[in-house]
């Protein structure tokens, strides 16, 4: 079986990949952010997983976690901050509105 990526922020998935992690995500984390465990295959997230089926198998997660405060600190560093962001969703938001046809 393959692996699965996910990055979620309190729970509520934004990303999944199969089989590889996105470097641009990897790279808002430190080596102290990681955590290795064993879990049960019922304990995986509903959200992404759907309903889990009672189950005692195991599995092994690989977990970066970190507070919301670091991780703005850390995006601000890369130069990506909230108003540059803010900025580029309402220049994309435009664009694909002056994209959809008007009706005749």
């Amino acid at each position: 079986m393959g692996s699965i990526t996910e990055f979620s922020i309190d729970g509520y998935p934004l990303l999944e990949t199969k089989s590889y992690a996105v470097d641009e995500v990897l790279a808002i984390f430190r080596e102290s952010d990681k955590r290795v465990f064993d879990r049960k295959v019922s304990e995986r997230n509903p959200i992404v997983w759907g309903i889990p089926l009672p189950s005692d198998e195991l599995e092994t997660v690989i977990l970066y976690q970190c507070t919301a405060r670091k991780i703005a600190q850390r995006l601000d560093i890369m130069g990506i901050a909230l108003a540059r962001a803010k900025q580029d969703f309402e220049q994309l938001l435009r664009e694909k509105i002056e994209e959809i046809p008007s009706p005749e």
